[in-house]
């Protein structure tokens, strides 16, 4: 990452800590909005169809969730959540 931190800044004659302060921001910011989705919560399609959950980088492509990849990602983790608790119980 370094190497291409040192190309840009020479190309846009920015400082290379200016160019690693940007790209983190970046980044930042993306993981800050996906904190605020209240996916915690969410239990039906029609609430989450009223989330906006992608994100569209230029040369990498959309950072997104369907609808049929959270519920079952929500489904296992109440799976697991029931096993361990089962354990600790039994």
């Amino acid at each position: 990452m370094d190497e291409v931190f040192r190309k840009l800044s020479y190309e846009f004659g920015i400082p290379v800590a200016d160019i690693k302060n940007i790209y983190k921001s970046y980044w930042e910011f993306i993981k800050s909005k996906i904190e605020e989705l209240p996916l915690k919560s969410i239990e039906t399609e029609e609430e989450f169809n009223k989330l906006r959950t992608c994100f569209s980088m230029k040369n990498l492509g959309k950072l997104s969730c369907t609808k049929k990849r959270f519920f079952n990602i929500k489904k296992k983790l109440r799976y697991y959540e029931s096993s361990s608790k089962d354990k600790t119980n039994g």
